[in-house]
């Protein structure tokens, strides 16, 4: 298995702070957000990360390639079975804006039978070797992480039974402003078997949420996975500073 961080996109919201830096490189309690990305899939001893790319691809890249030398390099009597947790890093750069399902097309060659995407500004402290378990057992195409929220305006919100199945999912409810009731809301973090790419058309703009899962919907094959750790999605000054302050003092999980 390995894994796709996303990573290409503009980060308009965030705007002035994204006009010199793309958003998954500012900096989170001293750390660009997508170390905090690298660090969840290692934590899973996910040693082998696609980052796919387009707007500043080379921001990312030199950050990669600057932290991947730190790493720890083999010994001149150092066995072959040293290896095998040694990074493994890779970039797939899109020509144009694909969307998320289609950024992760665009590097179909790059993947595993079995992957995880997560996206390069996401702070989530989740078990993911949980996740892959929870998706295996489901027998479907994709497994999406949801985590109870009261603002599902913001995000799409999946409907499920006890055994995961999403019988419903509705991308940022509008008639749900204003309401603080807490439902399930999707992440952003799937673990996908590669099978769910052939729903993807080559070279279009595709979207995961308002795409591909009307798609896996319909073919029932489409799961959710409920996870209690904390969750960032930083789409506004507000988050920021708050996520900011959140991982100031919770230490423990800076990169």
């Amino acid at each position: 298995m390995n894994a796709i961080v996303l990573a290409g996109g503009f980060g308009a919201r965030l705007a002035p702070l994204t006009d010199e830096t793309i958003k998954p490189m500012l900096n989170i309690a001293g750390s660009p957000m997508i170390d905090y990305c690298i660090k969840t899939l290692k934590k899973a001893n996910i040693n082998d990360i696609v980052f796919a790319l387009h707007h500043n691809s080379e921001e990312v890249e030199n950050h990669i390639f600057k932290e991947a030398s730190r790493d720890t390099y083999l010994k001149e009597n150092s066995r072959l079975v040293d290896l095998v947790n040694y990074p493994f890093y890779r970039f797939s750069i899109e020509p144009t804006p694909l969307g998320t399902a289609g950024s992760v097309k665009h590097a179909e060659h790059l993947l595993h039978d079995e992957f995880v995407v997560i996206s390069g500004d996401c702070l989530i402290n989740i078990d993911i070797n949980e996740m892959v378990d929870s998706h295996r057992k489901s027998g479907a195409a994709l497994t999406m992480a949801v985590k109870s929220s009261d603002n599902v305006h913001l995000y799409g919100v999946p409907e499920f039974g006890e055994d995961g199945l999403v019988t419903n999912y509705v991308e940022k409810p509008q008639n749900e402003i204003g309401n603080k009731e807490r439902k399930f809301v999707n992440c952003g973090v799937y673990v996908v078997s590669k099978s769910a790419l052939d729903f993807v058309p080559k070279n279009q703009k595709f979207d995961f949420s308002k795409n591909l899962f009307p798609i896996l919907l319909e073919k029932k094959l489409l799961n959710a996975h409920v996870f209690n750790g904390y969750w960032f999605d930083i789409g506004s000054f507000e988050q920021y500073v708050t996520a900011n302050e959140f991982i100031f003092e919770k230490d423990y999980f800076r990169p």
